[in-house]
Formats: C-alpha cells, sequence, structure tokens
C-alpha cells in the first residue's frame, strides 16, 4: 500500500507520516540509514482510558493482535521479554 492510501484509509496526514517514518528510521538505524527490516508502522487505537487506584493516571499498556492475542506490559517491563514474545508472534505470522 502506498503512503497516500495508508494515510487516507487511516485519516492521518501525510506529513505526519513522513515525519515518523523518519523518526522510526533514525531510532532503528540511525540518522540516514535505510530502514530495518521488520520495523512497520501499523495503526494503533486506543479502546479507553484508565484511572490507577488512587486515581492517578494508570501505567503500562495493553496491545491486542489482529488476531485477538492481547499483551499486557506493565510500567517497570522486562525488554528482552517482549522482544521476545513479539519475535515469537511475528514467526507465527
Amino acid at each position: 500500500m502506498s503512503p497516500r492510501a495508508f494515510c487516507a484509509q487511516h485519516g492521518v496526514a501525510q506529513t505526519t507520516f513522513y515525519q515518523w517514518r523518519q523518526r522510526l528510521r533514525e531510532d532503528a538505524t540511525g540518522v540516514g540509514a535505510a530502514p530495518t527490516p521488520g520495523l512497520h508502522v501499523v495503526p494503533v487505537r486506543v479502546l479507553e482510558e484508565r484511572s490507577a487506584p488512587g486515581g492517578g493516571a494508570a501505567s503500562g499498556i495493553a496491545l491486542l493482535t489482529h488476531d485477538g492475542v492481547r499483551i499486557e506490559v506493565a510500567c517497570a517491563f522486562d525488554g528482552a521479554t517482549l522482544t521476545r514474545v513479539l519475535a515469537t508472534l511475528a514467526a507465527r505470522a
């Protein structure tokens, strides 16, 4: 899908799309480098916002894949474990 079609389908301004694409490239590979294979921009939809006990903002995130797998990540998660979980899910695809 072209960037223009993606932006139209998901209601994203093309300038925003290109800014994020550049930022992801820089974060993943260094300034001016080609994108890392396997790095993709995917649509994300916030389902609900929750408050933590005591009224503060909730920490952590929950991801729901297109095939219904839910991954919940606490505030102080182990990045290596999450990386292995995501790699396992990608291998299933």
